[in-house]
């Protein structure tokens, strides 16, 4: 083996040796982040107590979890959403879940989707979980909603947009069994007890044009276009 051979030998076992020392280290520091991502995930509830329209994509996050129990939809934009029977029927519009699936300290037994029109009081949409348990353990079980009474029911989270062209904003006002006045529209989350369910549940209501419920609804607008 001649002199340069040896040196060019040297210098590639020698940078093979420095990537393999590199790779042990990047290797678990790079799998703690993939896990941390992971583990950073919103939760089905979490995910709802925020109601945002980023709640569809959670569902399609979840949706294998969730196919085992119950039917779930999907379109190619990573948005999910589970049907019920009747939208507009409020005694069909559960999908109740074969069995129960645990979220946290919760437990969720079914889907709720619900939609009416009180005309110039405004459109009420309504979609979210039935939960095992009473409303006070859903509350104690989500410190972070910050939850306020409001008539018969708990709310978290109240805004408010003003005109159509506006933004979201917070709603200090919020009040059950009132209806928005004309050209607004509010949303919020909301705890009811319907039947003797627990409903935790997000809520847009008011004036709700297509184009706003298909922001906060994007499955919605897939199923408008199919």
């Amino acid at each position: 083996m001649d002199f340069a051979h040896h040196v060019r030998l040297k210098k590639t076992l020698s940078l093979s040796a420095f990537l393999n020392l590199r790779l042990e280290k990047i290797y678990p520091a790079l799998c703690l982040v993939l896990f941390a991502e992971t583990s950073s995930a919103a939760s089905l509830t979490e995910s709802l107590i925020q109601c945002s329209p980023s709640f569809s994509s959670t569902l399609y996050e979840h949706r294998t979890e969730l196919g085992k129990v119950v039917k779930v939809e999907q379109d190619e934009k990573q948005h999910a959403w589970i049907p019920v029977p009747d939208r507009s029927d409020t005694s069909k519009s559960t999908a109740t879940f074969s069995k129960s699936i645990h979220d946290k300290s919760l437990t969720l037994s079914g889907f709720y989707d619900n939609h009416f029109d009180l005309g110039v009081q405004g459109a009420y949409y309504f979609w979210g979980f039935q939960v095992d348990g009473s409303r006070e353990a859903v509350m104690a079980a989500t410190p972070e909603a910050g939850w306020k009474q409001a008539g018969e029911y708990y709310i978290s989270n109240p805004r408010i947009k003003l005109s159509s062209d506006g933004g979201w904003q917070p709603n200090a006002s919020a009040a059950s069994e009132i209806a928005p006045a004309p050209g607004t529209a509010e949303k919020l989350v909301m705890l009811s007890q319907e039947s003797g369910k627990t409903l935790l549940l997000c809520s847009v209501q008011g004036s709700i044009s297509n184009t706003l419920l298909h922001q906060e609804r994007p499955d919605l607008a897939e199923k408008s276009a199919q």
